[in-house]
């Protein structure tokens, strides 16, 4: 990137849209249900392709990816960043809390790439993912990173999300995931 690289935000939020819209037609092609949607709740929120991946885990039918750009904060911005959310539970057990907080910092600590969280209020649990790109890549790169991106995230939570959700329901625990390292 040149250093008096000058973001053109019109540029950016169409070639952000056109990311997500073929990304949106991939999955479609695919038959995995999606759809772009634009957050109400948050003024001048950025567009969010929704995707239901009920394939995620031997038992889960409810886990739902959002997969977003995070909007430039400055005129300055020379990065931007791509987002990948995949809630795996909105009814967390608080009984069960302090086993799956344990689990998963141990996890997390282990994991390559982005890591499981619980919300401030102990009622969801995902997964984050979020990769810095350069601002002046170009559009068929940036669709290239986004689809690596995503890809990484659902293959993670794929890996981890049963043996999570257990320990969520109290069917598991931290000895779990230190097994699974070999530990």
């Amino acid at each position: 990137m040149t250093e008096d690289f000058k973001p053109d935000k019109d540029k950016i939020a169409k070639d952000r849209h056109e990311v997500l819209e073929r990304m949106n037609e991939e999955l479609a092609t695919a038959e995995v249900p999606a759809e772009i949607l634009v957050s109400e709740a948050v003024e001048n929120g950025p567009e969010i392709l929704t995707v239901d991946l009920y394939q995620l885990g031997a038992a889960s039918d409810e886990v739902l990816g959002e997969f977003y750009f995070t909007p430039l904060a400055t005129e300055n911005d020379k990065v931007g960043y791509f987002n990948c959310v995949i809630t795996l539970s909105e009814e967390l057990e608080q009984a069960y809390l302090g086993k799956l907080y344990e689990a998963v910092a141990v996890l997390d600590f282990h994991l390559m790439l982005g890591s499981f969280g619980v919300s401030a209020d102990g009622a969801f649990f995902s997964y984050k993912l979020t990769v810095p790109y350069a601002l002046d890549m170009d559009k068929d790169t940036l669709f290239e990173t986004v689809n690596i991106a995503t890809g990484n995230a659902i293959a993670v939570c794929d890996q981890w999300t049963d043996m999570m959700l257990r320990i969520s329901e109290g069917k598991g625990d931290v000895e779990d995931v230190k097994s699974a390292f070999g530990m």
